[in-house]
């Protein structure tokens, strides 16, 4: 196999790649083998761009006899272990999903899980049908012009403000604080539409 390096460490990955492509792409077959810190991982990252088919060969990680980690082709050399370096380069390199994606298997437990209780609603059917309000996640309400959008906004809010229940246990929590970003009311009458909503 040729083996050739960047002539300016990883942060020159992408541009020399992109001088020397016709070099490049005459190859049947391209590895990179970068650092174990984050400039190898960007420079793997904007090599993939321009070379979606590239394999990548990982330095093993772990600590040299003095302690240190283990971070490029070069620190395995130092510590007598070119045979491994080799055979990771030549033989384990491997096609690498773009970061951020995940196979099924890898998310099946999460798929399988089931719903976990949140804060009731406001509305004991709608509590059922959602399993209620959960940190974390975000509720979008989409609809029409004067149907109710913000009534239900100042609904929620006063229901969390007086204490929400557990719907599976029936425990009531003490009262939350809400955050209200109305954009079509003044601050006066939100305090007073949360208010009205509070006194029934």
């Amino acid at each position: 196999p040729a083996c050739v390096a960047l002539p300016d460490g990883a942060g020159s990955a992408a541009s020399a790649l992109a001088r020397n492509q016709k070099f490049v792409s005459s190859f049947a077959e391209i590895v990179i083998c970068m650092d174990n810190d984050s400039a190898g991982e960007e420079a793997v990252a904007k090599i993939r761009q321009m070379y979606p088919n590239i394999k990548v060969a990982r330095i093993p990680k772990g600590k040299t006899k003095d302690g240190k980690e283990i971070k490029d082709a070069n620190d395995l050399l130092m510590e007598g272990r070119g045979l491994e370096l080799s055979n990771c380069i030549r033989f384990n390199a491997a096609k690498e999903s773009p970061s951020g994606s995940a196979t099924v298997a890898e998310c099946l437990d999460d798929a399988l899980r089931k719903p976990e209780w949140g804060l009731s609603y406001p509305w004991p059917g709608l509590t059922k049908m959602t399993y209620g309000i959960r940190f974390g996640e975000l509720i979008s309400v989409g609809g029409g012009t004067s149907v109710g959008k913000t009534l239900i906004a100042h609904e929620i809010a006063a229901h969390l403000m007086n204490g929400a229940v557990n719907p599976e246990t029936g425990e009531e929590f003490e009262p939350i604080k809400c955050g209200m970003f109305m954009l079509e009311e003044t601050v006066g009458n939100t305090i007073k539409n949360v208010a009205g909503k509070s006194a029934g």
